[in-house]
C-alpha cells in the first residue's frame, strides 16, 4: 500500500465489519429451529388460488429480538396459545401465507397436535 491508501483502507475495514455484522443477523434466523414468546394472535388472508384465513402469532425471538409471522396448524390450535407462551418453531415455508415462514410446534414444552391440557409456566405465577 503506498503513502495515500488511507482513506481506501479505511473504507474497506467499514464494509468489512458490516458485513460481518449482517451475516450475524441473518444465521439467527438461518436456523431450523428456534423459539420465542407470543407477542399477538392474529388471522392472515391467504393468497388465491385458496382463499379464507389462516390463524397465525407474532413471535418475538429469544436469540435476537426479532418479530416474526408464525402458523398455527390444527383445528382449535391458537385456543391453546396465550399471548406471553413460549413456543418451538420449526423452519418451513407457507406458500399460500405471505411473510409466514415458520410454524408453532410445541407451547410451554407439550406439542400443539397433543394437548389435553394446558399446563402453567412456573415463572409466569410467581
Amino acid at each position: 500500500m503506498g503513502i495515500h491508501s488511507a482513506r481506501k483502507l479505511k473504507d474497506n475495514s467499514k464494509n468489512n465489519n458490516k458485513n460481518q455484522n449482517n451475516q450475524n443477523k441473518q444465521n439467527n434466523t438461518k436456523q431450523s429451529h428456534l423459539s420465542g414468546i407470543v407477542k399477538e394472535k392474529i388471522a392472515l388472508v391467504v393468497k388465491p388460488p385458496h382463499y379464507g384465513r389462516k390463524f397465525c402469532v407474532k413471535v418475538e425471538l429469544k436469540a435476537s429480538g426479532k418479530e416474526i409471522i408464525a402458523f398455527v396448524p390444527c383445528d382449535g390450535g391458537l385456543n391453546i396459545i396465550d399471548i406471553g407462551d413460549l413456543v418451538l418453531l420449526e423452519r418451513k415455508k407457507m406458500n399460500d401465507i405471505p411473510n409466514c415462514n415458520y410454524r408453532c410446534i410445541t407451547c410451554n414444552g407439550i406439542g400443539i397436535k397433543h394437548f389435553i391440557e394446558k399446563p402453567f409456566r412456573a415463572s409466569v405465577h410467581v
